[in-house]
């Protein structure tokens, strides 16, 4: 099993990526005892060039007097709710069995509003209030509050594989740049072959309640960061080339994003 560290350079509306892939455990004098490492220390870093950026508006905001009433139950908020008609009502107990419920609590400035970010796999996100634990979003002119769908933040023209359901989830808030971070790892194929990108999503501000915020969506694609399997002949035979990014986790550091992969060999499971 591998690990790696990714680097997004980000100002709100320029990001570069950088890849740096760490020594695995089989690198440092151990053995390995299954397919999912490989001997030896894979060269870096690696680079991934940004393959499109879009800038979105913020998700409709519910006006409905529903909106406004308190909502916290004690200290517990119930967030976004199974029960909620997203399309197919009760979709989360009837068909959903990886959720990947992630969390971001935002800043709580003086005279400003703020909220606590949810989102659900594959695509549901929600936004509450702090201070009354309210429904933020809604469809346009909705009086009630429903889950948006993130994906509708990425281009459908240019960046279509972050349009995508699938992958691993997570949001978290900047706090050094006053921004919501939302992220995934996305599958997409090209003549039947697996390929990966990793979408990722910025707030323009930490007050998801005005409608003046926007958000700032980037793809990029990993073929040139992601080691070949070892039996692909450098990334050219087999049903699959490259190492399965799993289970993407990112943390914000003074000049980047870094974000860790778990590179599994699929052809040992």
């Amino acid at each position: 099993m591998f690990t790696v560290r990714m680097e997004a350079r980000v100002t709100i509306k320029n990001c570069l990526l950088v890849m740096c892939v760490l020594t695995s455990v089989c690198a440092v004098g151990q053995s390995c005892q299954s397919g999912d490492c490989q001997a030896g220390v894979i060269a870096g870093p690696f680079t991934a060039a940004q393959t499109a950026e879009n800038t979105a508006a913020n998700f409709p905001i519910c006006n409905g007097t529903s909106c406004t009433v308190q909502n916290w139950s004690g200290s517990q908020i119930e967030g976004i709710d199974a029960q909620q008609n997203m399309g197919t009502k009760y979709q989360f107990f009837d068909a959903a069995l990886n959720l990947d419920d992630n969390i971001a609590v935002g800043p709580t400035i003086s005279g400003q509003n703020a909220q606590v970010l949810e989102w659900v796999n594959t695509h549901n996100i929600q936004a509450f209030d702090k201070a009354t634990g309210k429904a933020l979003y809604s469809f346009a002119g909705g009086t009630t509050g429903n889950p948006r769908n993130v994906t509708n933040l990425w281009s459908s023209s240019t960046q279509a594989e972050c349009r995508g359901n699938s992958g691993n989830v997570q949001v978290i808030y900047d706090r050094l740049d006053n921004a919501f971070v939302i992220n995934r790892r996305v599958t997409y194929t090209v003549a039947g072959i697996p390929h990966y990108a990793w979408c990722v999503a910025l707030s323009s501000g930490s007050d998801l309640s005005n409608k003046k915020t926007a958000w700032y969506a980037y793809e990029y694609r990993m073929d040139t960061v992601i080691p070949c399997l070892p039996s692909s002949n450098q990334c050219s035979t087999g049903s699959a080339y490259y190492y399965y990014p799993d289970w993407p986790r990112i943390g914000t550091w003074s000049n980047a994003f870094c974000v860790t992969f778990d590179l599994q060999d699929v052809t040992y499971h």
